[in-house]
């Protein structure tokens, strides 16, 4: 009778483990939906398109296209910058005007009187003239004839335009590495988060083995502690996720202007560049930032303005005139007609050595603007190189993560089975699983870190859209600067 107990309790305990085993496969063939992808284009085309379970419903979808288009428009630090150059403009454009004529209307109406004491007139001096009325309407003008420094003037605020202008695309650059670094982060977060509750999903399955097999005598309780631990631990790793993907919600809603409290869902649109050999020439590289163009723009303002320090000495003439009538009162019809024309010339004679401080002061901003240009040029050559490096060495590690997360659910399965078949406690099984865990984290890290750099590599040749592929403009640039 005691035969048949045992053969009946062996029996239920070999039916646990087979329902288990198949629990476990389950569960790792649904996580291997969101893991096991391989390092080719196709995968890398999924990377960031990892099936991640939203729930909320009448969300937005964003993808990385999109996230740029919303930062150009709503972005508060390039809508203030956009303002900076439309400040510029009109700075310009007030510089232009005292290149054009002046007019003015000018309508005085004067009532005075006379007084002839102390203006040498002797006994006449003594007469006294009645109050008189006088009304004056003129249109007064003016004009400079030549005047090299308003010339000037207006030459420097269309160059600073156009340095406010390359200053914006720079600025408007960086907000796009920033935004899209912000959805990778946002993408990765839940990605972890969504591969620790497979691992729970995992863990409770391996948990409910361990209790079958100590039920049935062929494991100890320390096997059943061990598993609720490893429950316990990622259950713990749960909740600090998900306050991760809070964070990286919001940092991703703020920068585009979103409400806080709005859903939104991540999907992308699957255009990868695979790292290639890029040889681009240095000079078609700093054709293409801005930062670089505005550096370039500073050094001819600079030199601009050690020539208009030097034209203050030539002299400057201005013509100037005026036409109306007079009459007693407003609107009266006795009125005579007045007009005046005139030319006015000024010559610098000594100004204090002005003039020469302000030449010196010139030629040290031609230096410091031209040692500034000459350091940004190395910096970006450095710039391109490490990020060249960096992007196909993160390439690369994305394949050696992955052939560690297939080694780890290996080891998981061997330690599994050894564990259902009774010959070994689940030590192993526990250690496979927390190998699993952290091989699984380093892949997803992999993913995001090549990503990462493939944003770096795109701000370096100029443009951040050059990691939308499938992107007319980043099709069209790529193309220029890699021909």
């Amino acid at each position: 009778m005691r035969r048949f107990y045992c053969i009946g309790c062996l029996a239920c305990l070999i039916a646990a483990s087979l329902f288990a085993d198949n629990v476990v496969r389950q569960a790792d063939s649904d996580l291997n939906g969101l893991i096991d992808m391989q390092p080719s284009e196709e995968a890398l085309q999924s990377v960031l398109g990892i099936e991640v379970k939203q729930v909320e419903k009448n969300a937005e979808h964003f993808d990385l296209a999109k996230t740029f288009d919303r930062v150009q428009s709503e972005n508060f630090t390039v809508l203030l910058n956009r303002q900076v150059v439309e400040e510029s403009l009109q700075r310009a454009y007030m510089e232009r005007s005292r290149l054009f004529p002046q007019f003015n209307l000018e309508l005085k109406q004067i009532r005075n009187q006379i007084d002839n004491v102390g203006r040498g007139l002797g006994p006449l001096g003594d007469i006294e003239f009645p109050p008189a009325n006088r009304f004056d309407g003129i249109i007064a003008g003016t004009m400079s004839i030549f005047d090299l420094r308003k010339i000037a003037d207006y030459k420097l605020a269309r160059k600073g335009y156009k340095i406010s202008d390359a200053s914006y695309e720079n600025i408007l650059q960086d907000v796009l590495a920033i935004a899209g670094n912000a959805y990778l982060d946002y993408l990765r977060d839940l990605t972890r988060l969504e591969v620790i509750r497979s691992n729970i999903y995992r863990d409770r399955v391996l948990l409910e083995l361990a209790q079958a097999q100590f039920e049935g005598g062929v494991a100890i309780r320390l096997d059943v502690t061990r598993a609720e631990v490893r429950v316990a631990e990622d259950i713990k790793q749960r909740l600090q996720q998900e306050t991760r993907v809070l964070t990286s919600s919001l940092n991703f809603k703020r920068l585009l202007n979103i409400d806080l409290d709005a859903s939104v869902n991540l999907s992308d649109d699957r255009a990868y560049m695979k790292p290639k050999d890029y040889d681009v020439p240095l000079a078609e590289v700093l054709a293409q930032r801005a930062d670089y163009r505005a550096a370039s723009m500073e050094v001819e303002k600079a030199k601009l303005e050690r020539k208009a320090a030097g034209w203050e000495h030539l002299p400057k003439v201005d013509i100037f005139g005026n036409y109306g009538y007079a009459s007693e009162d407003a609107f009266n019809s006795k009125k005579d007609n007045v007009w005046l024309v005139g030319v006015q010339l000024d010559v610098p004679v000594f100004e204090g050595f002005r003039i020469r401080s302000n030449k010196l002061r010139t030629d040290a901003v031609i230096r410091e603007k031209q040692y500034a240009l000459k350091d940004l040029e190395l910096v970006i050559n450095e710039e391109y190189k490490v990020v060249a490096q960096d992007m196909q060495s993160r390439y690369d590690q994305i394949i050696i993560t992955e052939k560690k997360v297939k080694l780890a659910q290996e080891e998981l399965e061997l330690a599994q089975d050894r564990f259902e078949k009774g010959v070994a406690d689940n030590r192993d099984l526990v250690d496979a699983q927390n190998s699993l865990a952290v091989s699984q984290d380093e892949y997803i890290d992999a993913v995001y870190q090549y990503n990462l750099s493939r944003i770096k590599f795109a701000r370096v040749l100029g443009d951040v859209r050059l990691v939308l592929k499938a992107n007319e403009h980043a099709e069209a640039l790529l193309s220029k600067i890699t021909s």
